[in-house]
């Protein structure tokens, strides 16, 4: 039996169309769709209760070993994990030195060809004045140096050095002339040099291996040759004063001279470092310096020694 129902809504009608409870389709439905939907219901929830339970197994098997169900880890980079073992390699360094040198200081003879044999003519007793070329002749020109360099290479280092060195040689004595009247001398010179320059050592078979050495033998085994260049400016000074009187006369001799010079210096050199540990090297080297002017005063030997330390 088909029932109908007709329901006004806002100005138009809706109307559904059924069956009614008490047709043969009910019974239909009751016998067959019925006992069919019902067991598909209760697939679906056994369905679901042992979807559920492999799922708390999991969650338990996960409690117990944590990293189970976890994707497996990819291990980092080699590069990563490993320690680098690499070698400390040399970049910059300093090398605090000292220079003994041995310059010509040809117009210093001015002073042993005219001051001493005029004062040994008024007394023949009297010694030679002491100069800077004396200090020389005994080994004391001793000029500190202090240079900051970085290693280009295995085989080129370049460095710029720079000092100074002054100091004044003073002889005053009082002997007895050949007037009898005691002649007293009083004579003075003072030189001094301040001075920067740039420097390349070539190293042909390589600077030392930075690292521990075990002995003197090792450390002597190691030593590696280095040849060098040193270019160098220079502002040189020089200033004497000569005095002398035959007391109680007035002085017969009161003279003062001083100068200034700006003075290129190119110096060739060997030498050799010799490994201490893996920072430290003991430079030792000799070479000759040669003037593009005042030849003649500043042109002569230079030796070496130093201690670099890389950091």
């Amino acid at each position: 039996m088909e029932f109908s129902i007709t329901m006004p809504v806002q100005g138009s009608q809706f109307q559904y169309t059924g069956q009614s409870l008490f047709s043969s389709s009910f019974l239909y439905s009751l016998l067959v769709v019925f006992p069919l939907t019902l067991l598909l219901c209760l697939l679906a929830v056994n369905r679901g209760a042992w979807s559920g339970a492999v799922e708390e197994e999991a969650h338990a098997q996960s409690a117990e070993h944590p990293l189970a169900l976890c994707d497996p880890i990819e291990s980092p980079p080699i590069a990563l994990t490993e320690k680098n073992n690499d070698p400390w390699e040399p970049n910059w360094f300093i090398l605090p030195a000292v220079i003994n040198v041995y310059p010509k200081l040809e117009s210093e003879r001015l002073i042993r060809k005219y001051f001493n044999p005029g004062m040994r003519l008024l007394a023949p007793g009297s010694d030679n004045v002491r100069t800077v070329s004396s200090l020389r002749d005994d080994h004391l020109l001793w000029v500190p140096d202090f240079a900051v360099g970085r290693v280009l290479s295995p085989n080129w280092a370049l460095y710029l050095h720079f000092g100074y060195s002054g100091g004044t040689v003073r002889t005053k004595a009082n002997d007895r002339s050949l007037l009898l009247l005691p002649l007293r001398t009083d004579f003075e010179i003072f030189r001094s040099s301040a001075y920067l320059g740039l420097c390349i050592d070539g190293f042909p078979w390589g600077i030392p291996e930075p690292r521990r050495y075990k002995g003197i033998r090792d450390h002597l085994r190691h030593t590696k040759p280095f040849f060098g260049f040193r270019l160098t400016q220079n502002y040189a000074g020089y200033k004497v004063k000569a005095k002398a009187q035959l007391s109680p006369l007035p002085k017969f001799l009161n003279f003062q001279q001083r100068e200034n010079w700006w003075v290129t210096t190119l110096n060739l050199n060997i030498g050799a470092d010799i490994p201490i540990n893996e920072r430290n090297v003991f430079v030792l080297n000799g070479g000759y310096n040669f003037s593009f002017h005042r030849a003649y005063d500043f042109n002569g030997v230079a030796i070496t020694a130093g201690w670099k330390h890389y950091f």
